[in-house]
């Protein structure tokens, strides 16, 4: 009996190393956010993405978290996601956005362009954030204002990448691409500019997702493009 228990945890022991539990997928600003207040900061982040994912200004991240030019993170640092106290904290001015190492294009602010010449599958509803597409083979994404890029890294939900394009300080416009993007962070874009462009390949490669965002918070894109 005691040898047959034996072979009997040895069988157990191979057959769990057999089957790899794989780790459930999640998205990070959840998993990383405690309480809703705070935020570890991940390998890839930057300001601009935290503030995206938390809907939150830039400007109000970087006063809650007394962050100085030239507004460096680091993986494993903790930022706050709610403004502190008032007995906390003395007033403070709101933050330039960092500075660009390339020129953006010279054009008006707020002129703006849908990204594509197609019906969305998804309207802008306050149970979402944007507008989705399903985009024909061949078709070129393309920037719906001028604007600088402030991020392109990890998309969120079911895309794999995200860009955001600083249009002033009162918006952003955020590309959710599941293709590579043609542009990188610090580079100048003007209405009309090429973000990304779908192949050929699976219909989940040309799926497409657009946000503006308001000092933060979505806005329905029908209320500023025509």
């Amino acid at each position: 009996m005691k040898r047959l228990a034996i072979v009997g945890a040895a069988l157990l022991v191979l057959l769990s190393c057999a089957a790899p539990i794989r780790a459930p997928v999640a998205e990070r600003s959840v998993l990383d956010a405690v309480d809703g207040a705070r935020y570890v900061v991940q390998r890839g982040d930057s300001l601009y993405s935290i503030a995206f994912r938390h809907s939150l200004d830039f400007s109000d991240l970087v006063v809650w978290n007394d962050i100085s030019e030239p507004f460096t993170i680091f993986p494993g640092q903790t930022l706050r996601l709610v403004a502190p106290g008032p007995a906390r904290t003395a007033p403070r001015a709101r933050p330039q956005a960092p500075r660009i190492t390339r020129p953006s294009p010279v054009g008006p602010t707020g002129r703006w362009q849908w990204p594509v010449e197609i019906q969305p599958t998804k309207r802008f509803d306050h149970a979402g954030t944007g507008v989705d597409y399903d985009l024909p083979a061949g078709t070129t994404i393309r920037a719906a204002s001028p604007g600088e890029v402030v991020f392109v890294g990890p998309g969120m939900g079911n895309f794999l990448h995200l860009v955001i394009v600083k249009v002033d300080e009162r918006y952003l416009a955020a590309y959710g691409v599941n293709v590579p993007p043609l542009v990188a962070e610090g580079d100048g874009v003007g209405a009309g500019s090429s973000i990304a462009r779908v192949g050929n390949g699976r219909a989940s490669l040309r799926r497409f997702h657009f946000e503006i965002r308001e000092r933060g918070k979505p806005v329905d894109p029908h209320q500023l493009i025509p």
